[in-house]
């Protein structure tokens, strides 16, 4: 472990100098709609808009994006790679050529994994400038706020140095994740055992009730927990999950007073 924890620690620095390109949102460019020709590296551009200026519209679910970037650096790298952050489904272009895709483009369907590295060949980045294409299909504006930000960021550079980008970002999502779930998980635990407690005695309803409460508030904050480390699982998953237990959280909660004073619950209440 000592051994470890020195290699890491001399590697940051190195991995961290690396150079990473990210383009800005002011050499990009978007338009509403779907056609793979828009991946072709020289395209009429004029009907697009900036991209700084893009907000989703539900009626517009399927848009692409167009970034222009001197990817040069990246052909004397051992591993190129260009890391998109988005929570959507996607297809990468680099100069019209597909190099990566995530989630279902038919669906809209994708992962919490929000951040993905794509290795490139060297080829792919020879020709200059590059153009950077996204072919995007959103599917949530989502309430829950499991995915808050819609937009897309893209990172170019060496794949071991991207990585550590993305591990920094869930290094930094971690602590207060941790404290919620060590806080909402002890929180799970009294919800068994209540539920335990109501087996023994099955005439105790309240008991089980409260234990449906605690149980399923710990649930709310286990799906933040996923979203914080960046889980590969689908986010329709745990969106349903989050808001299946909210919705039982909140139905238990009202419940449990009426069934300690054994009495039902007014009609107003439900």
């Amino acid at each position: 472990m000592r051994k470890l924890l020195l290699f890491l620690l001399a590697a940051a620095p190195a991995l961290t100098a690396q150079p990473v390109i990210t383009p800005a949102p002011q050499q990009c460019v978007w338009r509403a709609g779907d056609n793979p020709a828009w991946a072709a590296p020289y395209l009429d551009e004029s009907g697009w808009q900036p991209y700084s200026s893009w907000k989703l519209n539900p009626s517009e679910p399927r848009i692409w994006i167009r970034c222009h970037a001197d990817l040069s650096p990246l052909s004397r790298m051992d591993r190129p790679a260009i890391q998109v952050t988005l929570a959507a489904a996607y297809q990468l272009y680099i100069n019209g050529k597909s190099v990566g895709i995530a989630g279902n483009l038919r669906s809209g369907q994708f992962s919490l994994s929000i951040v993905r590295t794509h290795l490139l060949a060297q080829t792919a980045v020879s020709a200059q400038p590059s153009v950077i294409a996204l072919r995007i299909a959103y599917r949530y504006s989502d309430p829950t706020q499991i995915v808050s930000d819609l937009s897309a960021g893209i990172a170019a550079g060496d794949a071991e140095a991207l990585n550590w980008r993305r591990s920094n970002l869930v290094q930094e999502q971690l602590p207060a994740a941790l404290r919620n779930l060590v806080w909402y998980g002890a929180v799970g635990v009294i919800g068994l055992v209540l539920l335990a407690l109501f087996l023994y005695d099955r005439s105790r309803r309240e008991v089980l009730i409260l234990g449906i409460a605690y149980l399923s508030t710990a649930g709310i904050f286990v799906t933040f927990f996923l979203k914080a480390t960046l889980a590969d699982i689908p986010a329709a998953a745990v969106i349903t999950a989050l808001l299946a237990t909210a919705v039982v959280a909140s139905l238990a909660q009202i419940w449990f007073p009426f069934a300690a004073a054994q009495r039902r619950v007014p009609l107003l209440f439900w």
